[in-house]
């Protein structure tokens, strides 16, 4: 199966620096439902990985008691966004899904991760939602589409039923695993390489959400050009193992364990490193 592979040089040619004339609406405003009392941290987890890619706001709309308190930067208040990221930490017994459904039927781009991946086991998406499943949620969301197939059969065949996802709910559908494996519609297969072992850590999945969302909001306030939504994914993917590297300076021997904020605290410098090379 021939893939593709975002770099650093695609990256930089895409991203939109700001002018003197931008502001935060013109920068983009992701708005997010993540977290909750039972899972707080990955609220923040997700919150401070978008806020690292820039942005114009984040508006968080989730119920973790921490974000407020890590970022005084969110606002969280509903109103204008331009893309949305649910589902990172929420709890199916307790959290309230209204603002979820609200997000999931706005037609806007989303990330759908974790919490709120239960909520697609019946519906058709445009090419505009990305859902970002690890392999047993992969497993579990072709299950509810009458696929029987175990968590074995999809981590051998980890493209082939990637892609067999997209093509089922017509979203974008990103596996993360040793390789992230990004999935489109038509076809189109993303693998991004070269992360450190070291990232298989809890909360990982959070940042990368995080990251995806924030690009969302980005491309969408750009006026959705150049580039698609599965050019995003792997562009997040990139990112996401290009930070984990830096993180756990796995580029200079074997490097040393991380946990999933370091992640996200990496963001800046390794975007500044693609910008400016």
């Amino acid at each position: 199966m021939r893939t593709r592979s975002v770099t650093a040089s695609d990256i930089r040619q895409w991203w939109p620096i700001p002018g003197l004339t931008d502001h935060k609406y013109t920068r983009g405003v992701l708005g997010v439902v993540t977290g909750s009392p039972t899972f707080p941290g990955a609220g923040v987890l997700g919150v401070g990985a978008a806020l690292a890619c820039g942005p114009g706001m984040v508006r968080y709309l989730g119920q973790s008691p921490l974000v407020m308190q890590r970022f005084p930067e969110v606002v969280c208040v509903a109103g204008q966004v331009q893309a949305w990221l649910v589902g990172s930490g929420l709890d199916p017994q307790q959290s309230d899904f209204s603002v979820v459904y609200q997000a999931i039927e706005s037609g806007l781009p989303i990330v759908i991760d974790a919490g709120a991946l239960g909520l697609t086991c019946d519906k058709q998406f445009s090419p505009t939602t990305v859902l970002t499943p690890h392999p047993g949620e992969l497993t579990e969301l072709l299950g509810r589409r009458g696929y029987s197939v175990n968590r074995g059969e999809v981590e051998a065949q980890l493209y082939r039923y990637t892609s067999l996802a997209s093509q089922e709910t017509g979203a974008v559908v990103v596996t993360t695993s040793a390789h992230d494996v990004v999935a489109t519609p038509d076809g189109t297969i993303y693998q991004q390489t070269g992360a450190t072992p070291w990232r298989a850590t809890a909360g990982a999945g959070d940042v990368y959400a995080g990251i995806l969302g924030a690009l969302l909001a980005i491309w969408q306030a750009d006026g959705q050009r150049k580039v698609d939504v599965g050019w995003l994914a792997a562009c997040a993917a990139f990112l996401h193992a290009r930070a984990a590297n830096l993180a756990a300076r796995a580029d200079h021997g074997v490097g040393y364990p991380i946990k999933a904020s370091n992640i996200s605290d990496a963001l800046g410098q390794t975007i500044w490193q693609v910008l400016n090379p």
